[in-house]
């Protein structure tokens, strides 16, 4: 049983990683060689550079013609926003390889800042509301939703950054699948050298996963229709 087990195995890797992976492994184990095993940061370096944009990619994109080209309405609560990750989600934006959206900011903070001012007030995409006061973060959200006149609303927060590529990824997965009203991506975090870590490579939708971890979180993408349908609803406790 052992060696029919142990040739199974065999077969497995040889079709899943070739001979030549196969035959390093074992020369490695005979000889008793250790592997200089990578961290995972090292890893997702190594992944980030295999999968990273290029110039040509990013001009492709900015091209490239949808059969639908939805607005997306990206929806941020603000409190006592820091002003260089402000200019720094601002730029996210501008950045992006897909061009119909919008940014829509409830600012919840006791004071408004000025600085602020020079970022939103330069691009007719950009909506600002000033709240005088502090609603919280669903209220915020729910303000700044009240601004947005996309087909699609993106939820971020104040400090996030997103990829060039996000939102053009997310209406490729639109047009892919005419029917989706809630898409949600992968994410990471980084750092203030701007060294990205800790990637968090979603599953597909698991309702047993998602009742004892809240994977979903950012960058989440839901139909405007969607949205105002759930508001509507009156839960009871």
């Amino acid at each position: 049983m052992n060696i029919k087990n142990n040739l199974n195995k065999v077969k497995y890797y040889f079709r899943r990683y070739g001979f030549l992976e196969v035959s390093k492994k074992v020369f490695k184990r005979v000889f008793h060689i250790k592997e200089n095993r990578k961290t995972n940061q090292e890893q997702y370096k190594i992944w980030m550079e295999k999968n990273k944009l290029t110039e040509g990619d990013i001009e492709r994109q900015k091209a490239h013609k949808f059969e639908y080209s939805p607005k997306i309405s990206i929806v941020v609560p603000m409190y006592n926003t820091n002003e260089i990750f402000f200019k720094e989600l601002i730029e996210s934006l501008e950045n992006q390889t897909y061009s119909n959206w919008e940014l829509c900011l409830a600012d919840g903070s006791e004071i408004q800042n000025e600085n602020l001012k020079q970022y939103y007030e330069k691009d007719e995409k950009i909506k600002y509301k000033f709240l005088n006061e502090n609603k919280g973060i669903s209220e915020n959200t729910n303000v700044a939703i009240d601004m947005a006149m996309g087909e699609f609303v993106g939820f971020l927060d104040h400090d996030d950054l997103l990829s060039s590529d996000a939102l053009f990824e997310m209406v490729k997965a639109i047009n892919k699948n005419k029917s989706a009203e809630f898409i949600y991506s992968d994410e990471d975090k980084i750092d203030e050298q701007y060294e990205r870590f800790e990637p968090y490579f979603k599953p597909d939708y698991s309702p047993e996963t998602l009742a004892c971890n809240n994977y979903i979180t950012h960058f989440v993408v839901v139909k405007k229709e969607l949205i105002d349908r759930a508001r509507k609803i009156k839960f009871k406790i």
